[in-house]
């Protein structure tokens, strides 16, 4: 059978030259393509080694066209080299991970952490980075919100804490001895 990796290259082309998405035509599409390829690399793809090869070719095409991609890979089936190459071939990487079986109660009111590993850097002089790159988050009735993860606070007392704070406390305080002019003692 064919490679199924070259035949969805070619139906992407053939679908960008049809439909006026390529930057080549005379009068392109001011419309964006947008195309989703969901769970590349799990066993309905084979050959998980051609990914890299593949991420190369559609970003090859893609340059020459009015589109995006957004491609969904499961890291657990693909093994970790074939994954770090991916990521160098993508222009963004976002990693999501789910807190359903989690029994940390510092994320129980969270669905999910959301990672950022990878921000897009083209047509720019520096790349941008944000204040964190962790984020949680939550599931509501209508909604998807993300947050930025935050900790709760300790609010256990130890006997940790409190050695901590009676050696944190200043016994002597800075002072001259007398009015002699000498320096300052501590």
């Amino acid at each position: 059978c064919e490679n199924p990796y070259s035949a969805l290259l070619s139906d992407l082309y053939s679908h960008i030259q049809k439909q006026g998405h390529s930057v080549k035509l005379a009068q392109p599409r001011r419309t964006v393509l947008r195309i989703v390829l969901h769970s590349l690399g799990s066993p309905l793809w084979p050959q998980p080694d051609y990914l890299p090869r593949f991420l190369l070719s559609l970003r090859h095409m893609l340059q020459a066209a009015f589109a995006c991609v957004l491609i969904t890979l499961s890291t657990d089936m693909v093994e970790r080299a074939v994954v770090e190459q991916c990521e160098h071939l993508s222009d963004t990487v976002v990693r999501l991970q789910s807190l359903a079986n989690n029994s940390n109660p510092a994320y129980s009111e969270y669905n999910g952490l959301l990672s950022v590993v990878k921000l897009c850097s083209l047509n720019t002089l520096t790349s941008h980075t944000p204040d964190t790159h962790d984020w949680a988050f939550k599931l509501r009735k209508r909604k998807f919100v993300v947050e930025k993860l935050h900790l709760p606070p300790e609010l256990l007392e130890s006997a940790q804490r409190e050695q901590d704070e009676i050696i944190s406390t200043p016994t002597m305080s800075c002072a001259t001895s007398g009015g002699r002019g000498k320096a300052l003692d501590f």
